[in-house]
């Protein structure tokens, strides 16, 4: 999947839906939310005492799937959402690269994760395959300097495998992307700030912090 960069920002927004028996109200909240806004939402579908489940989630994160959302705690989505406002244009260009790689991030762990590493990942756009990677730093055949036409002769494909091979760099359809921490994240236990920690996940008041056997 190539996804269109700079046309729409990165957003998540919850379904919220009453549970008063036989007058169900609804409405969409945009994520994050502090705990004030999500208060006055819930008083708005008249969710008495917490009586109010998730009923769909709306989304343009590279990846992301909506059964993923609503498989998490609300308060972990809320966090991921406050997250991915932090990113740059950059930032989501290099999600869009590595989503489209067989190491693409798959869980909201993940995804947390990596907008806390940013910088430990490097995209070169258009380098979108070996042969084109080894143009990059050898040159097209065609603009080799006189007095280095040896350089035509070696192989710009086999040298672009290697390099990536000995980077552990990817190709995409957005380009050549390598990453200075390796691909398999490791399961970092990170806590929700308080503002954030909205409590709800299809329908019942669990999970506050997030713990680092919750994720897997």
């Amino acid at each position: 999947m190539i996804m269109t960069l700079n046309t729409e920002p990165i957003y998540i927004a919850v379904l919220l839906e009453s549970g008063n028996g036989g007058g169900h109200r609804k409405t969409w909240l945009t994520l994050p939310a502090g705990k004030k806004r999500f208060t006055a939402t819930l008083d708005r579908i008249q969710a008495k005492d917490g009586d109010f489940f998730i009923a769909d989630y709306t989304h343009r994160v590279p990846g992301m799937s909506r059964r993923e959302l609503r498989s998490n705690p609300l308060a972990l989505v809320n966090f991921l959402a406050a997250r991915l406002r932090t990113l740059y244009d950059s930032d989501i260009e290099k999600l869009c690269a590595i989503w489209d790689t067989d190491h693409y991030f798959n869980t909201v762990g993940e995804l947390i994760d990596f907008t806390f590493n940013t910088h430990e990942y490097r995209l070169k756009p258009g380098v979108r395959d070996a042969e084109a990677l080894g143009n990059l730093y050898l040159g097209k055949p065609e603009k080799i300097a006189e007095g280095m036409k040896h350089s035509r002769f070696i192989d710009r494909h086999e040298y672009g495998t290697k390099l990536a091979e000995r980077e552990n760099g990817l190709f995409s359809p957005h380009g050549y992307v390598t990453s200075n921490i390796g691909w398999d994240l490791p399961v970092t236990e990170r806590r929700v700030p308080e503002h954030l920690n909205l409590k709800g996940w299809l329908g019942e008041d669990l999970y506050g912090d997030w713990e680092a056997d919750y994720i897997v």
